[in-house]
């Protein structure tokens, strides 16, 4: 039983990944109801780098530039850390808690 549970849940991800990755794209590329393009709206108005909190000049684009590299990064690492965290140990199951609690510390 568990074996064909598996083999269905397998299969309808194997369907399902490929088919929101090309509605995502189609989404962002006007295919939507309201025929928006909305995949490069922000790369013209106000651009790639926009100034940090109201600092002029070169300072303040690359302050704003920095920010979003930090958020992006730390959205990027979210949860997959402690997955890293737990391929380094042993006795994976007994662990956890503490290898989550070892990544919140590092963190």
């Amino acid at each position: 039983m568990f074996y064909f549970l598996f083999v269905y849940f397998t299969a309808l991800k194997a369907a399902f990944v490929p088919g929101l990755i090309i509605l995502g794209i189609v989404l962002d590329l006007g295919g939507g109801p309201n025929h928006d393009r909305i995949g490069f709206r922000y790369w013209k108005n106000p651009g790639p780098f926009v100034q940090y909190e109201g600092i002029a000049g070169a300072k303040g684009q690359f302050l704003g530039w920095f920010s979003v590299m930090t958020q992006a990064a730390f959205s990027f690492i979210g949860t997959e850390i402690v997955a890293v965290c737990d391929g380094t140990r042993g006795y994976h199951r007994r662990r956890l808690i503490g290898i989550t609690t070892d990544c919140r510390r590092r963190g």
